[in-house]
């Protein structure tokens, strides 16, 4: 299928999971492949449950779609006593992965596309230098939108 309405990409850092606009879909890719590193003491984790959360929304009477972006929700280090909250970077491959996965999604709930499960693409472990950071965060709020207070992130080793 060709698409050819204009589609407009939106770093947007206020939504919130399962809270909506009318008429709007989301999209919470989990398990995407993040690196953090530490501001104070420069320690290193990768873990594998990144959150990115898209709300999107095509709009057939004007022919053009939107979708806001949350990236991933902050994490503190877990050997500092006093520890920041970090953003992630993501590799180019990681990135383009969770965007394809983003298209697919689109394909499916906008324009009534079948879509498989298999379709949706694995996101890799990040194994490469550090690259600029896609996109970032301006606020840890995953476990604030699941009614839980703020605390660290649970992290796979």
């Amino acid at each position: 299928m060709h698409i050819t309405e204009p589609w407009i990409l939106q770093e947007d850092n206020t939504i919130q999971v399962n809270v909506l606009k009318p008429h709007w879909k989301e999209f919470l890719q989990c398990h995407a492949f993040g690196k953090f590193q530490c501001s104070q003491c420069w320690h290193m984790w990768s873990p594998a449950n990144v959150h990115i959360l898209f709300h999107k929304h095509w709009s057939q009477r004007r022919c053009w779609g939107a979708v806001q972006m949350r990236t991933a929700f902050r994490q503190a280090c877990r050997q500092c006593p006093d520890p920041q909250l970090e953003e992630p970077d993501f590799s180019q491959e990681n990135m383009a992965r969770i965007l394809d996965n983003l298209v697919l999604k689109i394909l499916q709930e906008c324009y009534h596309v079948p879509v498989q499960p298999s379709h949706l693409v694995a996101v890799v472990v990040w194994r490469g230098r550090t690259i600029a950071p896609a996109v970032r965060a301006a606020s840890s709020g995953y476990a604030e939108s699941q009614g839980q207070p703020r605390r660290r992130l649970a992290q796979s080793t």
